[in-house]
């Protein structure tokens, strides 16, 4: 925030083909910081050349984070693409 306090943080798995967003430790309660921190999260692994990116979620929030940031529902429940 702009007190410069931790609000969230996202663990990444960068790699050239695919990458995973393995978890994400924050309020649940805040779309707009789930949002954020799933489009940060998105930017950079894309600017470092992956090109594609994997993410597993079962929190309805996070699932739609995923959603409004451009992911796509893979076959299994549960699994963004």
């Amino acid at each position: 925030d702009e007190a410069g306090v931790l609000q969230a943080a996202m663990v990444l798995r960068h790699h050239p083909v695919e990458a995973v967003i393995v978890d994400y430790v924050g309020p649940l309660d805040s779309p707009g910081l789930l949002a954020q921190m799933v489009a940060a999260a998105r930017a950079d692994l894309v600017s470092g050349g992956t090109r594609r990116i994997r993410c597993e979620a079962n929190h309805p929030g996070i699932k739609r984070a995923l959603q409004r940031a451009g992911f796509r529902l893979y076959r299994h429940p549960g699994r963004f693409r």
